[in-house]
């Protein structure tokens, strides 16, 4: 759990690599900003991630759960299935089976990210699974952003033990030396270089956004395998920040936009 760029993907992305390097399977999906979120969406994207890497058990390890099963994987549908059970709880135990029968006697991981996005049909099952993995032979990793959606999750779930919830804060001085080190591929960096990093407030992703557009511009230069801050140094905003930027101001709604735009020309700090 944490901020927008404070390392969260990276973070899973890190532990998925290490488990498909021992063997195991690997499932993953993710919910996305949308103003109405498709049911289900992340635990259909990681249930067919299953089926496509060939790591999905064959349907009949998953008994009558075939049928529920079949809303989330199109490759498991057919005529004779008839209508599909529409209970919550129905769904909640067939995607359990699943990752049970894909497990087998080796072990699965599941991630699920951003779910602070997530549809409320995918927080139920998410609910349901946090109660019911403890004597499977899978593990679930799920991100979510330190907003109310993302925060009333980890609550949850450490109210009820069912889960252990990592909060993810900001770099401190040293470890953005280390990390705008292993960007620049460098250890000669100078003082202006590390208060130019700082800019980012130790959020791990805006420090590469910000050394990668300030080397594209030329506000950092290269000389002799060290880096330092251009003479003339430009106004570098990356992209990405902007658009984030954008988002949150949208998200604050349009009075609270209009006086963070007029407060600098006011003179407010």
């Amino acid at each position: 759990m944490g901020e927008a760029g404070i390392g969260k993907s990276r973070l899973a992305h890190t532990i998925a690599t290490g488990t498909t390097e021992r063997g195991l399977a690997v499932l993953q999906g993710r919910a996305v900003e949308v103003a109405a979120p498709a049911a289900y969406r992340p635990l259909a994207e990681a249930l067919c991630s299953a089926v496509r890497t060939g790591t999905a058990p064959d349907p009949s390890k998953v008994g009558p759960f075939r049928s529920t099963l079949a809303r989330l994987i199109p490759e498991w549908r057919s005529d004779d299935h008839g209508p599909l059970d529409e209970s919550h709880v129905a769904v909640a135990e067939a995607v359990l089976r699943f990752l049970r029968a894909t497990a087998a006697d080796r072990g699965a991981l599941v991630v699920l990210e951003d779910l602070h996005w997530a549809d409320a049909e995918t927080a139920t099952i998410v609910d349901y699974l946090a109660d019911n993995l403890a004597t499977e032979r899978v593990l679930c990793v799920v991100t979510v952003r330190d907003d109310p959606a993302g925060m009333a999750l980890a609550r949850s779930l450490r109210s009820r033990r069912a889960g252990s919830v990592l909060p993810l804060g900001p770099l401190d001085r040293s470890e953005v030396e280390a990390m705008v080190a292993a960007c620049l591929r460098t250890n000669d960096l100078s003082e202006d270089v590390i208060a130019f990093a700082a800019r980012a407030d130790g959020v791990p992703f805006m420090v590469e956004e910000l050394l990668a557009a300030a080397v594209s511009t030329g506000a950092l230069v290269e000389e002799g395998g060290s880096w330092r801050v251009a003479e003339r140094l430009e106004v570098v905003v990356p992209i990405s920040l902007a658009e984030s930027m954008r988002r949150r101001l949208r998200e604050l709604g349009p009075q609270a936009e209009q006086v963070l735009v007029s407060a600098p020309a006011g003179g407010a700090t």
